[in-house]
């Protein structure tokens, strides 16, 4: 009863894997079927975007309603209810910069390795090792990871199984002061301003400072 989200659903989806809203006010669900499906405020259902093979995994929205998702068979960057399909296996996450560059976590079953930079027209711009900068997950642990770009997408925090979270700069691909976190993170976000990142467990939400890591509120 009440909550943040209370009354009637505006739509019914099957299956639903991500989200997004879109600068017009509509929203993007993604859904395990492959396909994303664009719904404005009121619940209708504007278009049907298909592509992929598997379950949308994430998707993303990026500057002059540029538009990014993710599945087992890569990244797709939509134009209207067209894609180019970015072949590639193990995305960890994806994000837009300011310019309209797509940002891309990737890597192998080992864990995350690389982000990749790639122009709106698809073509891989440059790369970023990864490897020193991103903590051991641990011997026999699945490569899992939750993903948090700043709204600026200059820098990205990664929470792993090792409880801990790690920011990384996209420029440099060197990881920034990190907070230690008691259990396993759950979800992570940025403030609009980037100054702060908030992380939850399953008991509790902490703030901290995104720069330095120090805890200001829990």
């Amino acid at each position: 009863d009440g909550g943040l989200c209370a009354g009637s659903p505006i739509a019914k989806v099957k299956q639903p894997e991500s989200l997004a809203l879109l600068q017009r006010g509509e929203i993007a669900v993604g859904s395990s079927d492959g396909t994303i499906q664009i719904f404005n405020a009121a619940g209708k259902l504007l278009w049907t975007l298909t592509g992929h093979n598997g379950p949308v995994k994430s998707i993303a929205v990026g500057p002059a309603g540029a538009l990014a998702s993710t599945a087992y068979d890569g990244i797709r960057l939509w134009k209207g209810e067209t894609s180019r399909l970015i072949p590639r296996e193990w995305i960890f996450g994806i994000g837009f910069a300011p310019d309209g560059d797509l940002l891309a976590l990737t890597g192998s079953s080992s864990g995350l390795e690389t982000l990749r930079v790639y122009g709106s027209d698809g073509e891989e711009r440059r790369t970023l090792d990864l490897r020193q900068a991103v903590p051991s997950q641990g011997p026999g642990t699945a490569p899992s990871f939750r993903v948090a770009f700043s709204p600026d997408a200059s820098s990205v925090a990664l929470a792993g199984h090792g409880r801990w979270i790690a920011l990384i700069d996209t420029a440099t691909g060197e990881r920034l002061p990190r907070q230690l976190l008691k259990r396993a993170c759950g979800a992570l976000a940025f403030s609009p301003d980037a100054a702060f990142l908030a992380a939850a467990d399953d008991k509790e939400v902490r703030l901290c400072e995104a720069k330095t890591g120090k805890e200001t509120r829990r």
